[in-house]
């Protein structure tokens, strides 16, 4: 072992498959310990450690604070040779704590919240944007989680060296039994000659999930809905499903394991993947969820952003709902029409491409990135980092 490495996330770790990877990866060669959010699901990996951290009911506005401060306290009481700090909610206080234990910091960029020049941004997010500022031009290794975002923080930040790219790829997973969602599935058995489409992801209407359920409505019968996440929406998107009488044909199964995902996946046909055109963050979007649904054998429908047009239209594993610059946004028949199109015979060409492209992209290259960059920075310097 090459020593301990401390991995704060002010999330549940259990739906995090970027803080799962890159702790198992780590594992390989470190002692891990993962500093997260309690589910109360009783998460445990075997190949890293897990301490968790009670949100209590009260004191909403300061549970930040308050975990960042229980992450620091014990970060003093057992003091790792790296802190790999998840999101931009873990910069500041992973930075602090490294400075404090004489620790290497990794910063692990999860979104990319620098503001484009339209954007006008609220306290908080200024709040947490200046802190990254800080933090980027500190840290001994930078990551991002696709070329396009590494260059633009390089850039904007002037930074002396382009953060290290490790993309949202997950690992191949075996299929686990689907347990409860086994009977959800079952009720729509009779509908097997449907074309399933399914999204899977935080429900939330900014997202453009609203015009993908109302494209439903110029739909044929045939055609079929799944929504699976949670997020603040859910109780407006399932309202909207109500309103609109599509009850019997969009189905919400709610936050589901990761464990699950992969084998739950195998039940679609198509797979949706849905960004706002608004924001640096989702313009340059990288989801785990297209690579999740090529796993699962789904050709996709996605919305153009830069990366996604690039591998959906590269490789030919699905439809993009092209956007017209200066055009408001897809309205719901257009959608409509573009989901007429995933019939069963283009469904199977879109299917045939999928190999390439996953064998084209895969976790153990990631991997084997991430881990060769943290032996080299195991032996770098003490004091190297990304400003000028």
């Amino acid at each position: 072992m090459n020593g301990k490495v401390l991995m704060p996330v002010f999330n549940e770790i259990d739906y995090d498959g970027r803080v799962q990877r890159a702790a198992e990866a780590l594992s390989q060669s470190y002692q891990v310990t993962v500093y997260s959010v309690n589910s109360g699901k009783g998460y445990v990996h075997p190949e890293y450690s897990l301490e968790t951290w009670d949100r209590p009911i009260r004191w909403k506005k300061i549970h930040f604070l308050v975990f960042s401060l229980w992450f620091i306290r014990q970060s003093i009481q057992n003091r790792g040779s790296l802190i790999y700090a998840h999101d931009y909610f873990m910069a500041f206080p992973g930075w602090l704590a490294a400075k404090l234990t004489r620790s290497k910091f990794i910063y692990d960029a999860h979104e990319l919240i620098i503001p484009d020049g339209n954007e006008k941004m609220g306290r908080r997010q200024k709040i947490f944007y200046l802190l990254e500022s800080w933090v980027v031009r500190r840290a001994s290794r930078v990551v991002a989680a696709n070329k396009e975002r590494a260059d633009l923080m390089k850039e904007y930040y002037s930074l002396k060296q382009t953060p290290l790219v490790i993309r949202n790829i997950p690992p191949i997973s075996d299929y686990e039994s689907l347990g409860e969602y086994t009977s959800v599935l079952d009720r729509y058995k009779h509908h097997e000659s449907a074309i399933k489409l399914v999204y899977q992801g935080d429900m939330s209407l900014e997202r453009g999930l609203k015009k993908f359920i109302l494209a439903f409505k110029y739909l044929p019968e045939e055609f079929r809905l799944f929504l699976i996440g949670g997020g603040t929406d859910a109780p407006r998107i399932e309202e909207l499903i109500r309103k609109e009488k599509l009850t019997d044909r969009i189905v919400m199964l709610g936050k589901v394991p990761r464990n699950i995902l992969p084998g739950l996946l195998l039940h679609f046909d198509v797979g949706i993947i849905s960004y706002p055109y608004k924001g640096l963050n989702n313009i340059y979007c990288a989801p785990n969820k297209l690579y999740e649904y090529a796993q699962a054998g789904l050709p996709v429908i996605a919305t153009g952003q830069p990366p996604l047009k690039y591998y959906v239209s590269s490789y030919e594993i699905g439809l993009i709902a092209e956007k017209e610059e200066g055009q408001p946004d897809n309205d719901p028949s257009q959608i409509a029409s573009l989901i007429r199109e995933m019939n069963p015979e283009s469904i199977a060409f879109f299917k045939s491409n999928l190999g390439a492209f996953i064998r084209e992209h895969t976790w153990e290259n990631e991997k084997a990135v991430l881990l060769t960059d943290m032996s080299e920075l195991s032996y770098a310097r003490t004091g190297e980092n990304y400003g000028n």
